[in-house]
């Protein structure tokens, strides 16, 4: 088999989230952007304000500059900021549309009590899974999720302002990046904005794991710009192990504190407990671990950028597993919501040996279901749920700027086997090993040990 090195060049590509470039120019966008959104909106608000509420959008902009560098454009502005590499179509729009209306009328009643459980509590938690870890801890109170409706048009005189100065800008980037500024920043931000009251804002303090919904980021938002404190919580994988990890970027940059899984790299990071690995080990550990087949493949989101690439490493490892050892195989499609069956995302999978998933059941039962899990792209989160529950797993390594604190671990899971920079490499791992002997032994191992506390941490 010929043996092809797939790499991740994350350092060129401004639309990688791992780019430094992205990085510098995310800084230069919120700048920019603060003073258009002031202008717009008559307001004197500071910059970390504007970057909480700029952050899908800035993200939108970046990951299709290619295309709005080219020429200036003249959509109809979106209701919320859509990310992706071109625009999103009408379909995609609609369907985001069904799905915010369904979430509003779910919690339709939960406005008052949202508003309530801020004005009586101090410290607030947002978007945390439920986890006995959590509880024990007592952070705080969560916030009830709400989904705002929008069932007027808002005040169209703030596009026109918005028009205006783009109409004022030369180059021709920023002024598609002031025309795509989405409604829900501009139409609807001073009703957003007034139907939040404040209450004692200097005594409260707001733990974010998710940012939740359009709503609760603007009553952050309204919050600190009147002294409250924000404490962000590390809540999936790549933190800590890429350079220059957009999100770690971000939620450093506008956090008092950044409460990590077990590591320290910037000045406000703080080690802290895996509160997703702790949730998933709860749930996980109520499975009966029976193993109705010997192999989890986890694919990644399959972009267009992606497609062709993981076809060619899956006839790969289908072409090269021994038939014998492993006889059935389940693939598994990244999910991107839970309404319809992903596995069409896996079509062009033709081995007999292998059943594709919807990707709808719960990662922790597929995992209880089989004896190895197969990372197509490491890093990722399922990567570190499975060493949280010490379930075998291997992977290809694909990062091409690791931190000093993960460049020794790494060294010592590829030596171990347990991660691959080629496919090549993996297959002929798997085919050479008795799974359970080898997990067994690499469990006992100090590095193992070291890395989980350090990436994967558990309360002391």
């Amino acid at each position: 088999m010929e043996k092809i090195i797939f790499q991740k060049d994350t350092l060129s590509d401004i639309t990688s989230s791992k780019s430094p470039l992205r990085i510098e120019l995310s800084e230069k966008l919120f700048s920019y952007l603060s003073e258009v959104m002031n202008d717009i909106h008559d307001t004197t608000f500071s910059e970390r304000f504007w970057t909480l509420l700029l952050r899908s959008h800035v993200n939108a902009v970046i990951s299709r500059k290619p295309l709005l560098e080219q020429k200036e454009h003249n959509r109809k502005p979106d209701l919320y900021p859509v990310n992706g590499y071109s625009f999103p179509g009408r379909k995609q729009k609609i369907k985001q549309t069904v799905i915010r209306t369904a979430k509003w009328a779910l919690s339709i009643l939960n406005e008052r009590t949202l508003f309530q459980t801020v004005k009586n509590n101090e410290s607030l938690l947002l978007g945390f899974p439920t986890s006995e870890a959590l509880n024990r801890e007592e952070l705080g109170v969560a916030l009830p999720y709400f989904q705002p409706f929008f069932c007027t048009p808002g005040n169209k005189s703030k596009r026109q302002k918005v028009n205006d100065l783009a109409g004022d800008t030369e180059d021709i980037f920023l002024k598609n990046v002031i025309k795509e500024l989405p409604k829900i920043l501009v139409e609807h931000f001073r009703n957003l904005y007034n139907r939040i009251p404040v209450s004692e804002p200097k005594k409260k303090t707001f733990h974010i794991h998710l940012p939740g919904t359009v709503l609760t980021e603007y009553l952050v938002a309204k919050y600190l710009e009147k002294g409250a404190k924000l404490i962000w919580y590390q809540h999936g994988s790549e933190y800590g192990e890429f350079t220059n990890d957009y999100a770690h970027y971000f939620e450093h940059k506008l956090s008092d504190r950044f409460r990590t899984w077990g590591w320290k790299i910037r000045e406000y990071d703080e080690p802290w407990t895996a509160y997703r690995l702790e949730a998933f080990r709860e749930e996980y550990t109520g499975y009966n671990k029976e193993a109705a087949y010997k192999v989890l493949i986890c694919y990644p989101d399959l972009n267009n950028k992606r497609r062709e690439e993981h076809k060619l490493l899956s006839h790969q490892l289908f072409s090269e597993l021994d038939d014998e050892k492993y006889p059935k195989i389940l693939s598994r499609p990244r999910r991107s919501n839970k309404l319809h069956s992903h596995a069409s995302e896996l079509s062009f999978i033709r081995d007999e040996r292998v059943e594709v998933s919807s990707g709808l059941r719960p990662m922790m039962k597929e995992m209880s279901e089989c004896e190895l899990v197969l990372q197509v792209n490491v890093p990722c989160t399922n990567f570190l749920e499975c060493l949280f529950v010490d379930h075998p797993t291997v992977g290809i390594l694909r990062n091409d700027q690791p931190t000093d604190i993960v460049k020794p671990y790494y060294e010592f899971f590829q030596k171990e086997g347990v991660l691959h920079t080629d496919m090549k490499s993996l297959v002929e791992h798997l085919n050479r090993i008795n799974i359970r002997e080898w997990w067994d032994e690499l469990m006992h191992r100090e590095e193992y040990r070291n890395y989980k506390q350090t990436f994967a941490r558990s309360p002391e």
